[in-house]
């Protein structure tokens, strides 16, 4: 598998840098991008197929790949919040004492089926 290099930048779809929201001139509103100004730069190496189906997907909605990637990322953080609890944070509780023994291979088949 061959990766394609993506700048996660304020390109516009062709890569050039005459789109609005590569000037830094619209306002983020949901649909478009920050300022260019106020972009981190994050660099991805994607699959060929990753990457054509990003630009179909670009030329499609007539905005640029990066615009498409930063909605993904932010959408993904929105699901994974960085202050949900940890399972470290949880506390263990005491059910007595085990109803009967057990040895570790049946513990492995009940967590991996055959």
């Amino acid at each position: 598998m061959t990766t394609r290099f993506v700048d996660a930048d304020a390109s516009g779809v062709d890569g050039s840098e005459s789109a609005p929201w590569a000037t830094g001139l619209c306002s983020a509103k949901p649909g478009t991008a920050p300022p260019a100004s106020a972009l981190g730069t994050i660099s991805l190496h994607v699959s060929d197929s990753d990457y054509e189906a990003y630009k179909t997907l670009a030329a499609r909605t007539s905005r640029p790949v990066a615009q498409l990637i930063r909605e993904a990322m932010s959408r993904w953080l929105g699901e994974h919040p960085l202050d949900a609890p940890s399972l470290r944070d949880v506390r263990p509780v005491d059910l007595g004492p085990m109803l009967q023994p057990f040895d570790r291979s049946e513990l492995a088949d009940e967590m991996y089926p055959r």
